[in-house]
């Protein structure tokens, strides 16, 4: 049995699944908490992630790993 709690477990892990990859629940549940821990907020469903800050939505990413793709969808252009 594990000592820690399961999303301390996938917190700590790498994202490098060589053979699934992002095909796996657990490993997209990575790339959520990895995006939440850089300040993101962070909708995930399926194989889509809604990602926004304070300000409001940042970007779309639609990830499609059976064909090796990962689209990023800007939704908002910070002009400095």
């Amino acid at each position: 049995m594990r000592s820690e709690p399961r999303t301390d477990f996938m917190r700590s892990t790498d994202l490098s699944d060589l053979q699934l990859g992002l095909k796996l629940y657990g490993t997209r549940l990575k790339l959520l908490y990895r995006l939440k821990r850089e300040g993101f907020y962070v909708r995930m469903h399926a194989y889509e992630y809604l990602v926004g800050d304070n300000k409001g939505f940042l970007a779309l990413i639609f990830l499609e790993p059976w064909a090796n793709r990962c689209l990023i969808l800007p939704l908002r252009c910070d002009k400095k």
